[in-house]
């Protein structure tokens, strides 16, 4: 194997790593935006002082 082949097998390991973690970093957002867009839906329902872990640990129930 020459260097030139070994610095390609780098290159490759490296745009595929970094592809990863832009592809997890999105997710991630995708995922955050949706969970605050549907607390934001159901925070008026909640009485006041009410923790929305409560009422999601409740609804696991």
């Amino acid at each position: 194997m020459t260097w030139e082949q070994v610095l390609d097998a780098s290159a490759k390991a490296n745009i595929q790593h970094a592809a990863t973690k832009v592809t997890n970093r999105d997710y991630l957002s995708s995922i955050r935006r949706l969970f605050y867009q549907s607390t934001s839906i159901f925070t008026p329902l909640l009485p006041d002082g009410f923790l929305l872990y409560e009422f999601l640990h409740r609804l696991q129930r």
